[in-house]
């Protein structure tokens, strides 16, 4: 019996091909008689420029205010432009980093409108519009304690005249602090019926019914139209104890606590 001979496989030959352009490999592999050809296309070139940025958070009368628009794609050497349509409140400006910024000395409703222009060439350029409102706020907040027992008066100026008037103020007040907005999360709002007086003027809200001896924290903000402005915080006040407090009728009256060493009761004529 004769075995045949088994012949020896062919290796096969394969030839890898790299194309900058399209960053395209292909791939083509040879043997019986037969050619498999690969392709695995990653397209290349530059992302298609964008701003990213959809909406400005808002801004408050006479409070510093700072914010960056956003994009991506092109060459990132970016140029921000304002558009001959832009409408911004005085004491706000624009720069060609996109970054908007100051303090806005004027309230109502704005539009900003930009170009974006990077540095391909030929450039590429596209162009968004923003609403920015700016509302209105208190800058000279003060809290001291009250002539009644319990009681704080808050002091300020009115906010300026807007496109709509302030309808009311908001109070809050903690035994912790507050500096920021954040912090109002631990901060109660204070009943009080205050009415608010013309734009500029100075307005006096006396807070009752507090825990007399307290140091509290206070914050407050306009209303407009249902819309809240920007909270103004203030040092702490104590609440003050007040010449209405009750008095026993056996109590005898000081004037200062000083070393008291005779067993009885007393009566503090004053806040310490």
């Amino acid at each position: 019996m004769t075995v045949p001979h088994s012949q020896p496989r062919r290796p096969r030959a394969c030839v890898l091909v790299l194309t900058a352009a399209a960053f395209a490999v292909f791939t083509a592999c040879g043997g019986a008689g037969a050619l498999a050809v690969e392709e695995e296309a990653n397209a290349g070139g530059v992302e298609q420029l964008a701003i990213t940025t959809t909406q400005l958070p808002a801004a408050f009368w006479n409070q510093a205010y700072t914010f960056a628009l956003r994009a991506e794609g092109g060459h990132r050497d970016y140029v921000w432009t304002l558009e001959p349509t832009a409408r911004l409140p005085a004491g706000l400006t624009f720069d060609p980093t996109g970054t908007l910024r100051g303090t806005p000395r004027t309230t109502g409703s704005f539009i900003l409108r930009v170009r974006l222009t990077d540095r391909q060439d030929p450039a590429v350029s596209v162009t968004g519009a923003f609403p920015l409102v700016v509302a209105v706020g208190i800058d000279d907040l003060r809290a001291e304690p009250g002539t009644q027992r319990g009681s704080v008066v808050l002091r300020f100026t009115a906010p300026p005249a807007s496109d709509s008037p302030v309808s009311a103020y908001e109070v809050r007040a903690s035994i912790r602090h507050i500096a920021t907005e954040a912090d109002l999360a631990h901060a109660a709002v204070v009943a009080q019926s205050h009415t608010p007086g013309a734009p500029g003027s100075l307005e006096r809200i006396t807070l009752t019914g507090l825990e007399p001896g307290q140091t509290l924290q206070f914050a407050i903000r306009p209303v407009q139209a249902g819309a809240p402005g920007a909270f103004a915080f203030a040092v702490a006040s104590r609440v003050a104890l007040g010449s209405g407090t009750p008095r026993p009728a056996n109590a005898t009256t000081i004037s200062t606590p000083g070393t008291l060493s005779t067993p009885g009761t007393y009566y503090l004529d004053r806040d310490i």
